[in-house]
């Protein structure tokens, strides 16, 4: 059967409304996908951008903490060296003031010869060294131990020379030497003071880490 104008026409009208909703639904499925992509990209890279920013964020209290415990670290260490130099000079103030009493060295040298004396060291004669100032003022009390009026002669002897260079007193006969200087003195008493004080120190620096 023939078409009429009439109906061609509104075919034509109809094919087009449906290709131009065809298009139109393709256009916004497009957009809507084109945004879905935009929102997801956008997600991921917030996530990413956080996630940086946690990383930076636990790098920096890392950092902060190790430079925290490096500068306890070196706080004791220096709090420790500080200690031990002042019982170094408290020691060595102690020792210079008896090593310089004279009344202090003769009785130790006095013992020291007897010592050896019992000990038959023979009669070699000891040599002992002091300060040069020391050395006056022993220099009567040691002729006195040499030569006592009215007793015999003390088996062996010392000669009693002004070479030592500081406070205390340096002891040689044969192939003994005994020295009990200002330096040795303190030495010798630092050994047994300063582990202490590196334990009381490692102590509070425990607590402090608790």
């Amino acid at each position: 059967m023939a078409e009429t104008i009439e109906e061609f026409v509104a075919r034509i009208q109809t094919d087009g409304v449906e290709a131009g909703q065809k298009q139109a639904d393709q256009l916004l499925a497009t957009a809507r996908a084109q945004a879905e992509q935009v929102l997801a990209d956008a997600r991921a890279q917030g996530d990413r951008i956080l996630a940086d920013a946690r990383a930076a964020a636990a790098a920096e209290k890392d950092r902060s903490q190790t430079e925290l415990r490096l500068a306890a670290r070196d706080t004791v260490l220096k709090l420790r060296r500080t200690l031990v130099h002042a019982v170094e000079r408290v020691l060595a103030q102690a020792a210079e003031a008896k090593l310089t009493d004279k009344d202090f060295v003769a009785d130790a040298i006095q013992r020291l010869v007897e010592a050896y004396s019992a000990a038959d060291a023979g009669a070699a004669t000891a040599r002992v060294a002091v300060a040069p100032e020391l050395q006056k003022q022993l220099a009567d009390w040691a002729l006195q131990q040499v030569a006592r009026p009215g007793e015999p002669p003390a088996k062996g002897g010392f000669d009693l020379v002004g070479t030592l260079r500081e406070a205390g007193f340096e002891y040689r006969i044969g192939g003994s030497a005994v020295e009990v200087t200002q330096n040795s003195v303190v030495e010798a008493l630092k050994e047994l003071v300063s582990p202490r004080i590196r334990e009381i120190l490692d102590q509070a620096s425990g607590e402090s880490k608790e």
